[in-house]
């Protein structure tokens, strides 16, 4: 989120005339856009099948995941870490089903034989997620990049737990197939330049 801002900012700054829309939601819901043409450039994590042979992609590093709840949660009275087995009985609200970090969170919970939470709400959506978490009990998953933005302004506070949500590099996504336009190019070179501390480059 950092980096990206910084970008943006570096964007309008030496490229008045470009004019940019920036959308977000889940890897799966940006990849669809990408493919159907609504969007020129996607950063996220490309599907597990064929279809990300379609694009270009340029890995830039495994994004820190964690899991956040809101202030004065119960759980914060509990010793620390935080034990998967604690977490169990909350509400969820995590991503639709098939997204990265949702599947990856139901992997834990098999691996140590421990049944699926009943009260789960799927939502892409961040503002209906921070909602949801400040007015229940509700445990969810989010970048530690988000989280900790939020949690300076005390939106939320991050669960010291046990439980390592690591999940597939993320990267950006162009397709092949498509002229890409001038613009685009130029955003994509400043994308490359504010991002390649992060590629390796």
């Amino acid at each position: 989120v950092d980096l990206l801002t910084t970008a943006v900012i570096d964007i309008q700054r030496d490229n008045p005339g470009i004019s940019l829309e920036i959308r977000t939601g889940s890897s799966i819901g940006l990849f669809h856009d990408l493919m159907n043409g609504d969007i020129d450039i996607m950063i996220g994590r490309p599907p597990e099948d064929t279809r990300s042979m379609a694009c270009h992609y340029t890995p830039i590093g495994e994004e820190p995941m964690v899991i956040a709840a809101r202030q004065n949660h119960p759980l914060f009275r509990k010793a620390t870490p935080v034990r998967l087995e604690d977490m169990a009985p909350f509400p969820w609200v995590l991503q639709r089903k098939g997204g990265k970090s949702r599947s990856r969170l139901e992997s834990i919970f098999q691996d140590r034989n421990l049944p699926l939470p009943k009260d789960i709400i799927g939502s892409d959506s961040l503002v209906m997620t921070l909602a949801y978490l400040e007015k229940t009990d509700a445990l969810t998953v989010l970048s530690a990049a988000v989280a900790n933005q939020q949690a300076k302004y005390r939106q939320i506070q991050i669960v010291s737990s046990d439980v390592n949500i690591a999940i597939s590099s993320y990267g950006i996504l162009m397709l092949k197939s498509r002229n890409q336009s001038r613009p685009t190019m130029t955003v994509l070179d400043e994308l490359e330049k504010t991002l390649r501390p992060a590629i390796g480059g």
